[in-house]
């Protein structure tokens, strides 16, 4: 795990250079694919692994960023437990298991394509924290951060109605890991 810590610190390192090149910075880091799902598993080294990392950053260039991980997740149980900035994660294009999971890509209706189907669970989300899973359960999630992947098909258009629905529900959209204040 000591190369992929490595490897972490110098991703971040790299895209924030990048940032900072355009008036920016990085301010969370959200693992990407099977590495995030790991880090969410209970015990993960992965998410131990990516902790280890945000701190090391953090001792190099004296910032602290965020992890941004699924709700309720055990990294972020873990990253809050060792003082870390944290905010939890909830998907608008993504169906959850009864279990509080999100369903596998290859499994029936786990994506959410029809953007009003998304929409109605994004304002349940937003209105009483919850999410339907596939089965009808009901699901506490306490999100910081709304998840919609790029990949989805018709992505744009939901992300697009997304916003609008936030912005007439007078939600109030902030950071949860504002970029540091330029000296």
């Amino acid at each position: 795990m000591e190369v992929l810590k490595e490897q972490l610190i110098e991703q971040i390192a790299t895209l924030d250079e990048i940032a900072q090149a355009s008036g920016s910075a990085v301010t969370y880091v959200k693992a990407h694919g099977q590495l995030y799902h790991q880090a969410c598993v209970p015990g993960s080294v992965e998410a131990q692994t990516i902790i280890d990392a945000v701190r090391d950053y953090r001792r190099q260039t004296d910032r602290q960023l965020a992890i941004l991980g699924f709700a309720g997740s055990d990294l972020i149980k873990r990253a809050q437990d060792e003082h870390l900035k944290t905010a939890n994660e909830a998907f608008a294009d993504r169906s959850y298991t009864p279990e509080g999971w999100l369903v596998a890509r290859t499994e029936p209706g786990a994506l959410i394509t029809d953007p009003t189907e998304a929409l109605v669970r994004l304002k349940r989300l937003l209105r009483d924290r919850e999410i339907v899973a596939i089965d009808g359960t009901p699901i506490d999630v306490r999100a910081d951060s709304i998840c919609i992947h790029g990949d989805t098909p018709g992505a744009v258009v939901l992300a697009r109605r997304v916003r609008a629905a936030i912005d007439s529900d007078r939600v109030k959209i902030a950071p949860f890991a504002p970029p540091p204040r330029a000296a």
